[in-house]
């Protein structure tokens, strides 16, 4: 089974009823999530799982697995069981922001770039050069792309498409 992946259409939502499709040790899979799996040097999502009678379980993390979303739990739960998936979604929105943030570099730095961490209290990016960047030339491009307020809308790619066009980064 395939996890419906529910982020994609709608980054700002923050919760879902799901139901749990299967639990595997410390991993919980649901039939559909609002839960980002970390990827890309980014973060995933972490949150908890509401059950019925009002309890929480907490997800530290979620990841890829076969086609799965995996959500990390130190408790299990019961396949079939409903619940309400909650993103952290305060942790969510800084990712969105360093995320973009790092898009927004990559327009103004003229270098490939060669890795990339997006936690939640900070981004980084490498870019593939020796030279200095100039730190005011940076502020002010930055601001002057924030000022402009340009629309930022989502494009997702596959996995291969990226691997053959790393410069999309």
């Amino acid at each position: 089974m395939t996890t419906e992946e529910l982020f994609r259409d709608d980054a700002y939502r923050a919760e879902t009823p799901a139901r749990v499709a299967a639990c595997h040790a410390r991993v919980i899979v649901l039939d559909k999530t609002v839960f980002y799996p970390r990827g890309g040097g980014q973060a995933g999502d972490s949150g908890t799982l509401v059950r019925d009678d009002g309890s929480s379980v907490k997800v530290a993390d979620t990841i890829k697995g076969d086609g799965q979303i995996l959500h990390v739990s130190e408790t299990p739960l019961d396949a079939g069981e409903p619940v309400m998936a909650r993103i952290d979604w305060e942790r969510r929105h800084r990712h969105m922001r360093f995320h973009t943030a790092t898009h927004l570099l990559c327009a103004i730095v003229p270098h490939p770039t060669n890795g990339c961490s997006i936690q939640a209290d900070y981004a980084r990016l490498d870019f593939d050069m020796v030279e200095p960047l100039e730190r005011e030339h940076l502020e002010r491009e930055l601001a002057r792309l924030v000022t402009e307020a340009h629309d930022i809308r989502t494009i997702w790619i596959t996995d291969e498409e990226l691997d053959a066009k790393p410069e999309l980064v």
